[in-house]
């Protein structure tokens, strides 16, 4: 569904940061959509399958933007693989947690308390968004659940292994520059 050179993006420039993607949420804040309006799975796709240029050319520079990840997730959809399955039946089931996808920030998560944040005078806000969330940042769980997968992800092993080779394997830029920025982990020292 993608046209002009969004539709030219490769899957692992659109997961580095290099991609050229605009972020979606920034896109939107930038048209005056208001952070916590509505805007379900097939209005952002709708959105982002009428956009044709990129802010920069694919591998040129680096740029932090979650479309790549809703994008992949789509495209993970039409083949019938679901980010929510594929994380309850390769991660969450083999390890006994338990991760969860919520499709909004509004979906109640058993056990999970909503984010707040505190505003300029120090009183607490609720953090909500209204955007759906995808792959580009819904998975949840407890601390317990996030510990149990970095130790297999550390170890190797189950449905860790290999992901931290995948993920941490240098990247660069179309000149041949590195990025250290992996497929969603940075280097830095």
């Amino acid at each position: 569904g993608l046209r002009g050179d969004l539709a030219m993006v490769t899957v692992g420039r659109a997961l580095d940061m290099t991609g050229g993607l605009p972020d979606l949420r920034e896109t939107l804040s930038l048209l005056g959509v208001p952070q916590g309006a509505a805007v379900g799975r097939e209005e952002s796709l709708d959105f982002l399958y009428r956009l044709t240029e990129l802010n920069f050319p694919s591998g040129h520079e680096i740029s932090y933007s979650n479309t790549g990840y809703r994008l992949v997730d789509a495209a993970l959809l039409r083949r019938g693989l679901g980010f929510a399955g594929l994380v309850r039946d390769r991660i969450a089931g083999p390890l006994g947690i338990g991760f969860r996808v919520p499709e909004t920030w509004s979906d109640p998560i058993r056990g999970l308390g909503p984010g707040y944040w505190k505003d300029g005078s120090g009183a607490w806000q609720l953090a909500a968004s209204g955007q759906h969330l995808s792959a580009s940042g819904c998975l949840t769980g407890s601390l317990h659940d996030l510990v149990r997968w970095q130790q297999a992800v550390l170890a190797d092993r189950g449905p860790g292994q290999g992901v931290l080779a995948r993920l941490g394997a240098p990247r660069t830029l179309a000149d041949g520059r590195p990025t250290a920025y992996g497929l969603g982990l940075a280097w830095s020292q």
